[in-house]
């Protein structure tokens, strides 16, 4: 029988205000000159909350302000810093890229690596791994690591901040990860790190799949307040560490080859992974020949109460031409891809086929939306 495997990160640490809380933390592992890794805008929404407090707990803060993609030429600028700074931990502060990059930054530097999302845009907070892109923004590889992050700290007061665009990006990565943890399963494919979901894991992904269906309309409501509530603290859970574990652990399919392949294209550049994300998992609907239509029905018409893209027109894939997309997922149809979960040997005219399906079925859904039928 082969061999079962959960990855989680040391600590997660999630509430309003908890950053004030990051120098205790990195005093408990002796940390006294962390490296911040963040961009102009995180700098600016929480230097307030963190320098301060850096300050009256001793510690040297290195700042690297991060300006160009998660890249490995990037990584290597950030590691020289370090090590000219003498630093000895990086927090990676903001959305996914300085995430992902400060844990590629802390492996290759040997330094602890702690976590902070300032949005709740992706599950990548929690991760072992690395998303790389090339310097043009173009999807490059993703890469494993030992271990996942020392610590993650998630501040609700800092996150319900963010714009709800990202807010909801994260929503539709959440969404996904039961949907493609049970396919997965079901055909016994291993995950990123090449063991089985544990129990834990499976449990984990359907967990928040259900916290997701149950909270998310209330916790949209709440970050259009900027208010705080029960419903967006579980949704908060659920976006980054339920479904962290649960993709990671569980393993992905087809809702995530568009959601991270995509970013080859260069016309969806601008569009959020979660995005993606979004409108894959109706393609998935689309391509699993035991998908239930009427259940099908019934999640994107969820999808589109929360504001969830579900046409090709709203992730920009309508620019794109039918032969370019065609070469796209011919692409993606080889052997080993994560299609594979859903029906082995799907070929690039079917995920073509999908992929145009999917676009007017979110297209009528749509329209049956707003006559109220």
């Amino acid at each position: 029988m082969e061999a079962k495997m959960i990855a989680m990160p040391s600590r997660y640490i999630q509430g309003e205000g908890v950053l004030q809380r990051l120098p205790a933390l990195l005093a408990e592992r002796s940390i006294r000159r962390p490296l911040l890794l963040w961009g102009a805008r995180t700098r600016k929404s929480v230097q307030a909350q963190l320098l301060p407090h850096l300050e009256e707990a001793g510690m040297t803060a290195e700042e690297y302000l991060l300006t160009g993609q998660c890249s490995r030429e990037e990584c290597a600028r950030v590691v020289a810093a370090l090590e000219r700074a003498g630093a000895d931990a990086v927090v990676g502060l903001g959305g996914g890229k300085a995430l992902d990059l400060s844990k590629g930054v802390a492996h290759q530097a040997g330094v602890p690596d702690i976590v902070v999302p300032t949005a709740l845009s992706s599950d990548a907070p929690v991760s072992a791994c690395t998303v790389w892109y090339r310097e043009d923004g173009s999807f490059s590889d993703t890469e494993g690591w030992p271990t996942g992050p020392d610590i993650v700290v998630v501040d609700t007061g800092v996150c319900i901040q963010a714009p709800l665009r990202m807010f909801l990006a994260g929503i539709a990565d959440a969404l996904a990860t039961y949907l493609e943890a049970e396919p997965s399963y079901r055909a016994h494919m291993p995950t990123r790190l090449q063991y089985l979901p544990t129990c834990t894991a499976r449990m984990m992904a359907r967990l928040c799949y259900e916290i997701i269906r149950a909270d998310a309309p209330a916790a949209v409501l709440a970050a259009k307040t900027g208010v705080v509530t029960p419903a967006y603290e579980r949704v908060a859970e659920a976006s980054i560490l339920l479904s962290g574990v649960g993709w990671e652990s569980c393993g992905t399919a087809a809702a995530h080859v568009l959601g991270t392949r995509l970013a080859d294209i260069p016309q969806l550049h601008p569009v959020m992974h979660g995005e993606k994300v979004a409108f894959g998992i109706v393609t998935q609907l689309l391509l699993d020949p035991e998908t239930d239509m009427a259940d099908a029905a019934e999640l994107v018409d969820f999808m589109l109460e929360l504001g969830l893209p579900v046409t090709m027109e709203e992730i920009c894939l309508d620019q794109v031409s039918e032969t370019d997309l065609l070469a796209w997922c011919q692409r993606q149809c080889v052997p080993g891809s994560r299609l594979d979960c859903i029906a082995p040997g799907i070929t690039a005219r079917e995920l073509l086929q999908a992929i145009y399906s999917a676009s007017a079925f979110g297209r009528s859904r749509k329209e049956r939306r707003r006559s109220g039928t």
